[in-house]
């Protein structure tokens, strides 16, 4: 049985946004199982149309069906947090399967854990046809796990009675086999000597346990393994596909990947690489066969879907010489004046005002993920700015709340900290081009269309008054000039768009007749709805043109979400990988200074932390990375795209507790490169179970000469590894500010190399019960 999801209050497509949660009209969210990270791609619309992504409506909402028998799940919207849904249809599921008055239930009754009934077992009937029989026992229960890793196969909760039955399916996930071990508390049988079985690469592993009251034990008593299954109980004929592992790539190279696959008898009939999210393209397919070549930003020739790069870029330009009369946009990252226009200090690449959200939005954002930079001790400012608001005295807020030196702050951050540059970007893409194109796609308008919609929103702002952009486009489909996708003429529709507009700025005193519209309404005329060939405009008495512009880096940077799927007689499956995609130039950039996450959000950054590994998998919890520490090795995981030379990396650690731990429980930070032979690291390991803390440089996994020390939770409660002048090293810290060097050594050449350095957030444990690591303030700077 299929349940409804979505339509609550709270299931909405949001983004944290500084301190505020942004709708997300028309986002594309991924559905990942609500205890591992493994996707569903078995869905429906509310009409029963199959989907394998969710699509958030005008309003932001989502409404959907899941898998069979999944009543609690996750949407990844691409936005960093991912929301826990629970189906809504569970009151009404329940209600028309229980008889309240005679105490029935019809249908079958599924019991998780432990049922106790008056009377005893013998009580417990169902009736199949005329035949009435007793089950086995007084009840049944059942555990799922989707296995990323080595798992463990827990005892069932509660207190057990006799002939009671435990199910278990355990799904080999991630294209790769698996092990199951089973908790010692099981008996075996001379039928099942062994409680570690092997699961080949997606395929199912199906077991049954019976409890019994005269051994007061688990047996486990029934075990088979069956191919090509998946984890929601699919057709076993479906592909088993793999897209990868998450990987860096520049942005200036193609990058080639060959996805791995099994057609599980049937034959294949289509294959597909997709952006799923990222800084561009997301929607677009990249590959129709299994081997890809994807060069970031790149359009097909000719096209005229404004999804594609391209057309992305075309309106950035164009509105680019509107704010900066220039159609390089990357130039504008440290532009910041008060041009007299009633709205305070305009700054950067859209013209964020500090009259209005968006300046302080920004720089809110950049203090989540960057404490302590130089715009921060501006926010009460630039608060009391928007507290004044538009109007006379917006001027007078920004030159009294923020002054000179705040330009003097912003220019420098424009200008030597990658990390600002990024959250410009990324606010320019949450705030104002996600929007647009989704409304630009709901017109049904071509690539000319889609540069209008963009410019009135950078324009005129967010909002849905009569004078915001929200309230313009609203007029235009009120028109008797109706969209294109309502059957109307495209010139017409856009012309009304350029008008309402104007009306506007003419209400401003803002309007030019060589302004704005200007530069779109000869391209109307002219028919260019599709800009190809050489596109010529003016604006303010100045010229530019383009011919299907090429994204700059800067544009092409960032993490993408890329997925692999193949479809044959039996359906569909997808696998995805995390491409992080950088500058040429430097990657990343320096760890101290781009990779930072106080983790106190309480949900995982994935865009930091896109190879996260481990099962059970890492969470974050009471503003912590919480890391599990068992039998697995898990983990946070950045991408390889970082340097360490001239920079850092320092952390809390609290480390696991020992329980029961032979020789290893432990917590670590340990740094490597990708392109460095396997094992080859500097970490800082914590081991809890000797009592020791060690300082490594390791190859092949070990250092013979590593330092070790006693560990002690207060000297040793910050740890730190810094590369300086061609010395690598390792250093602790009571409190984060003053360190002690504990090893030091000549910089081995990785570190030092191309821009490809990972950092992980590591725990294990050989024996004990499963508990955790905490890590917190990652490269936070602590005062």
């Amino acid at each position: 049985m299929r349940h409804l999801f979505g339509g609550s209050p709270a299931d909405y497509a949001m983004e944290k946004v500084g301190q505020q949660l942004l709708l997300r009209p028309g986002a594309t969210g991924t559905v990942r199982s609500a205890t591992t990270n493994d996707i569903y791609t078995d869905l429906t619309d509310p009409a029963g149309n199959p989907v394998e992504t969710v699509t958030a409506d005008s309003d932001g909402a989502v409404l959907f069906y899941g898998p069979d028998n999944v009543t609690t799940l996750r949407v990844d919207f691409g936005y960093g947090r991912q929301y826990i849904l629970v189906a809504t249809d569970l009151g009404e599921a329940v209600d028309g399967k229980l008889d309240k008055a005679g105490g029935t239930v019809t249908g079958d009754l599924s019991v998780l854990g432990t049922l106790s009934v008056a009377g005893g077992s013998s009580l417990l009937t169902r009736q199949t046809a005329d035949t009435l029989y007793e089950p086995r026992g007084p009840g049944r229960g059942s555990a799922s796990y989707s296995m990323t890793g080595a798992t463990t196969i827990a005892l069932p909760g509660g207190v057990a009675q006799d002939r009671q039955v435990h199910q278990v399916r355990a799904y080999a996930a991630g294209g790769q086999q698996r092990t199951a071990t089973f908790d010692a508390g099981y008996l075996l049988t001379s039928a099942i000597p062994s409680r570690t079985l092997t699961v080949p690469a997606g395929q199912l592993l199906l077991a049954e346990a019976e409890y019994s009251t005269l051994v007061s034990s688990w047996i486990l008593v029934s075990t088979a393994i069956t191919a090509g299954a998946d984890a929601g109980g699919g057709s076993g004929s479906k592909p088993t596909v793999y897209a990868g592992s998450s990987t860096a790539t520049p942005a200036n190279v193609a990058f080639t990947r060959t996805a791995t696959e099994s057609a599980n008898g049937s034959a294949i009939t289509e294959r597909l690489w997709k952006i799923i999210s990222g800084p561009m393209g997301a929607g677009t397919t990249i590959g129709t066969t299994a081997a890809l070549t994807w060069t970031p930003g790149s359009s097909p020739s000719g096209t005229t879907d404004i999804r594609q790069p391209v057309c992305q870029e075309m309106a950035y330009e164009m509105t680019s010489t509107a704010e900066n009369s220039t159609t390089d946009w990357t130039t504008a990252y440290d532009y910041i004046e008060d041009i007299g226009d009633q709205r305070g200090y305009t700054a950067g690449l859209v013209g964020f005002v500090s009259a209005s959200g968006d300046m302080l939005q920004l720089v809110q954002l950049y203090t989540t993920r960057k404490p302590g930079n130089g715009l921060a001790s501006y926010l009460t400012g630039l608060q009391q700015c928007v507290t004044v608001g538009y109007g006379s005295g917006a001027s007078n807020a920004a030159a009294t709340y923020l002054g000179n030196a705040f330009k003097t702050a912003w220019i420098t951050a424009a200008t030597t900290d990658p990390v600002f540059r990024e959250c410009q970007r990324d606010l320019r893409k949450s705030m104002y081009w996600d929007d647009c194109l989704v409304q630009a796609l709901a017109d049904g308008v071509g690539p000319l269309g889609l540069c209008i919609h963009y410019d009135i929103l950078v324009n005129h702002g967010v909002g849905n008054d009569s004078e915001s952009y929200g309230g313009i486009i609203a007029a235009a489909r009120a028109s008797s000039s109706k969209a294109p996708s309502k059957g109307g003429s495209e010139g017409a529709y856009l012309t009304k768009l350029c008008d309402l507009r104007d009306a506007v700025l003419v209400g401003w005193g803002d309007y030019q007749p060589d302004g704005r519209s200007s530069m779109f309404r000869p391209l109307i005329s002219a028919g260019k709805f599709d800009l190809t060939g050489t596109i010529n405009w003016s604006i303010y008495g100045d010229a530019y043109s383009f011919n299907r512009p090429t994204p700059p880096v800067d544009a092409r940077i960032g993490s993408y979400l890329l997925r692999y799927s193949a479809t044959n007689g039996a359906g569909t499956t997808s696998s995805d990988a995390t491409i992080t995609v950088t500058d040429p130039g430097g990657g990343g950039g320096t760890l101290v200074g781009t990779l930072v996450d106080n983790f106190d959000d309480n949900t995982i950054n994935t865009g930091l932390w896109p190879d996260r590994y481990g099962d059970p998998a890492v969470t974050e919890v009471g503003g912590r990375a919480r890391v599990p520490c068992g039998p697995d090795y898990c983990a946070y995981k950045s991408g390889s795209i970082y340097t360490l030379a001239g920079s850092a990396a320092f952390v809390r650690i609290y480390p696991p507790e020992v329980n029961g731990a032979v020789g290893e429980a432990y917590a670590s930070l340990q740094l490597a490169s990708a392109a460095a032979p396997a094992g080859t690291s500097a970490s800082i390991n914590i081991n809890t179970s000797t009592g020791a803390i060690r300082f490594n440089s390791n190859t092949g996994y070990w250092d013979n000469d590593a330092v070790s020390l006693t560990y002690s939770p207060t000297d040793h409660a910050w740890v730190r590894i810094r590369e300086a002048a061609g010395t690598l090293h390792w250093e602790t810290s009571a409190n984060g500010t003053t360190w002690t060097s504990r090893r030091t050594l000549a910089t081995p050449a990785w570190i030092t190399g191309t821009a490809d350095v990972s950092v992980t957030l590591e725990s294990h444990r050989d024996a004990g019960t499963l508990n955790f690591a905490e890590f917190d303030n990652l490269n936070v700077p602590q005062t």
